[in-house]
């Protein structure tokens, strides 16, 4: 037969093009096609049409790494880094008006639910900022972690919350915990992914990945072919029997 062979071609962004930064953490891509990019130690940068248009640092008002990006239903970035959440809207750099008398520490994950409250992931604990109805939640009110990392909602409407601690499913304010005891592969929560069939993935930082299948756990980890127990991202592709993990 004929093989056809090209040239791989991998297009670095750095410093040297614009970015704020060469050391990237988060990276959000947002509804209107643009890249974020969150780094150290201190920058956001924004992509468009593979071109760095915008670079925030410490002058702009932002202060140290950022750790969490995220877009709200009005089209707002909010940005976590290791002192709270500043928000960008119409260009502008800012705390919001609803957080300017809440110590927040470092912020790893943002989250706003279908129902509009905003869902902050610290080192902490959980954030739920909800008008009057803001509190806090922790380890005290039923997560298995306070060091929240990834927030993510199923299809039936309930939230997800992992983190350094272990794995928790919020229902209707009702808390449901899981933990290595529990069959969870580590309690190093890292990723959460909901699949087409509404099974739940989670990568950990060192115990590989875990697939909520019927009620159980099971584990995929170097033991069965896991190329490493580091899973810190999962994702989907066309093929609903396959998952791709980072």
């Amino acid at each position: 037969g004929l093989f056809r062979i090209q040239k791989q071609s991998i297009q670095t962004i750095s410093t040297a093009q614009g970015l704020a930064s060469d050391n990237v953490y988060p990276v959000l891509h947002s509804r209107t096609g643009d890249m974020w990019i969150g780094s150290w130690p201190a920058g956001l940068s924004r992509i468009h049409n593979g071109r760095v248009v915008a670079a925030l640092t410490k002058k702009d008002g932002l202060p140290g790494l950022v750790t969490a990006l995220a877009e709200d239903n009005a089209g707002n970035l909010w940005v976590g880094t290791h002192s709270g959440v500043r928000v960008l809207s119409r260009g502008r750099l800012a705390v919001p008006s609803s957080l300017a008398k809440i110590q927040l520490p470092t912020v790893m994950a943002i989250h706003q639910r279908s129902d509009g409250a905003m869902f902050l992931g610290t080192t902490d604990g959980l954030y739920v900022l909800d008008g009057s109805n803001s509190r806090w939640l922790t380890s005290k009110e039923g997560l298995a972690a306070n060091d929240v990392r990834v927030i993510v909602d199923d299809h039936r409407g309930d939230t997800w919350i992992g983190g350094y601690g272990g794995l928790t499913r919020l229902h209707y304010g009702q808390f449901t915990r899981w933990t290595e005891t529990d069959g969870l592969p580590s309690n190093n929560i890292r990723a959460i992914l909901e699949d087409r069939s509404g099974d739940i993935w989670v990568g950990t930082y060192d115990g590989g990945i875990g697939w909520l299948r019927n009620g159980r756990w099971v584990v995929f980890n170097k033991s069965n072919g896991l190329h490493d127990n580091g899973a810190f991202q999962i994702l989907e592709d066309d093929q609903e029997d396959r998952k791709s993990v980072v």
